[in-house]
């Protein structure tokens, strides 16, 4: 008789941490699905925002100045403590970025006039409160999770990666509005501009947005059930919050050293984490880089983040649109898909050294330069109406992407491994100077050069 109840206890332990793992995994989600979400939605957007082409290098700006959310945090920690609960301050987030979704689905296509010139003002600073949320998880989220036992870490790496998987695989059931394919002007058909093609989505992006906003509302609902769950363990049985209350290392540190860095929806510091654990299990012994190394692997993150998470970003309508609003559709869709991906495959294969991701980024620069020579040829590329230049471009991005996110995961685990807290603070200041001089290079390139030309197609205005 004890042998069952025994058993049926540890059935009623199994359940209860199944559902804890459920919830982590869907509070996961809300760290980056909204601006995953808009990313993903761009060739959409593009199609209706004044800003036009350059709405991209807009955002990228719009989403490094949201890194202003956990500099505040880190500072009230400072010199507040007392301020606001954890717990407060998460629950505050959330439900900002659910009123913000919510309101985006129907304000995505206000234009308000500035000096003569419209510009999408409520879609850009609805997006700044979204990404509050996503740049905030790394100081506020993961921390958060030293209430749980430790196996529910991975649960919430789940749910980040699902924030990218998730708005990507619904874009793509969604499909694309407007080809952007044109007859040739020397035509003497006098239907030239009724004659090209309008292919309507499946739905529109107020559907789209409204769907981020319900990920975003079960996001915070699981939050709260987890926080009523921690009270209720606290208040009914001390002993048994232990399985859910152990002490993750070095989270007092969290807000001083995690990676402010992230203008890009991205999770591989975590990851990082989980691939330098893994490779101690194979060996013992750390490996000292000298200062020549550690310096060229500081030089080598800043630019890589300056491309991957700044410039490249910013000119990607200008590098896809000529072939097409389908070519466009399947790169941010599948490019977005390939970051989690590179994440997990990192997860199998133990990080390289300096060699081998100074081959992993002359790979990238390969990808990198061919996508940026087709941003500068625009709005005529090589083989511009062509399946073998849809192909490429589309290929160039997935891999692209893939690249600078296993690069930079390599190089995070390499001073993680190597010196701790202290090099991560410094990598996440280098990621960060790089990210934000890219962004603010694109922005300036898009907007106050003539070296970027938009293709004009013939989708009548709406």
């Amino acid at each position: 008789m004890p042998r069952l109840a025994r058993c049926s206890g540890n059935r009623g332990m199994t359940r209860r941490r199944f559902l804890i793992d459920v919830l982590i995994v869907m509070f996961g989600i809300s760290a980056w699905v909204g601006v995953n979400g808009i990313y993903v939605q761009l060739p959409l957007l593009v199609l209706t925002a004044p800003e036009g082409w350059s709405l991209p290098a807009y955002i990228v700006v719009i989403v490094q100045a949201a890194n202003i959310g956990p500099v505040l945090y880190a500072l009230s920690r400072k010199f507040f403590p007392n301020l606001c609960k954890e717990s407060a301050w998460i629950s505050s987030l959330l439900i900002l970025g659910s009123v913000a979704m919510g309101t985006l689905a129907f304000v995505y296509e206000t234009k308000t006039s500035i000096n003569g010139t419209e510009h999408s003002v409520a879609l850009l600073a609805l997006i700044f409160f979204t990404a509050l949320v996503g740049c905030s998880s790394s100081v506020l989220f993961v921390p958060y999770l030293r209430n749980f036992h430790e196996v529910h870490l991975v649960s919430f790496f789940v749910g980040e990666g699902l924030s990218g998987l998730l708005p990507s695989a619904v874009a793509l059931v969604q499909g694309v509005g407007g080809n952007e394919e044109c007859k040739s002007p020397e035509s003497n058909s006098t239907n030239d501009t009724a004659s090209s093609n309008h292919e309507v989505p499946h739905f529109s992006p107020k559907i789209y947005f409204l769907f981020l906003f319900s990920l975003l509302v079960a996001s915070t609902c699981a939050f709260w059930i987890l926080e009523c769950s921690l009270v209720s363990q606290d208040k009914s049985d001390p002993k048994l919050s232990t399985v859910f209350r152990t002490p993750l290392p070095h989270c007092n540190q969290c807000p001083s050293h995690e990676n402010l860095s992230s203008g890009i929806p991205k999770f591989e510091t975590r990851i990082a984490e989980e691939v330098t654990e893994a490779t101690s299990l194979q060996s013992d012994t750390t490996i000292a880089y000298n200062g020549v190394v550690r310096s060229y692997l500081y030089v080598l993150i800043g630019l890589i983040c300056f491309a991957g998470n700044g410039f490249l970003p910013g000119i990607q309508s200008y590098s896809c649109l000529p072939y097409g609003n389908v070519a466009y559709h399947l790169t941010v869709t599948l490019a977005h898909l390939s970051n989690p991906i590179a994440c997990v495959l990192a997860l199998w294969m133990p990080p390289p050294g300096p060699r081998g991701i100074t081959k992993v980024s002359t790979l990238a620069v390969i990808a990198s330069t061919y996508v940026t020579w087709l941003a500068f040829s625009s709005p005529t590329p090589p083989w511009r109406g062509t399946t073998l230049g849809t192909i490429l471009v589309v290929l160039a991005w997935i891999a692209l992407t893939g690249l600078v996110t296993y690069a930079k995961l390599s190089i995070t685990a390499i001073f993680r491994r190597e010196s701790g807290a202290t090099s991560l603070f410094y990598v996440g200041v280098v990621t960060q100077a790089g990210s934000v001089a890219g962004a603010i290079f694109s922005f300036v390139l898009t907007n106050y050069s003539t070296l970027l030309t938009p293709y004009k197609s013939c989708i009548p205005s709406s």
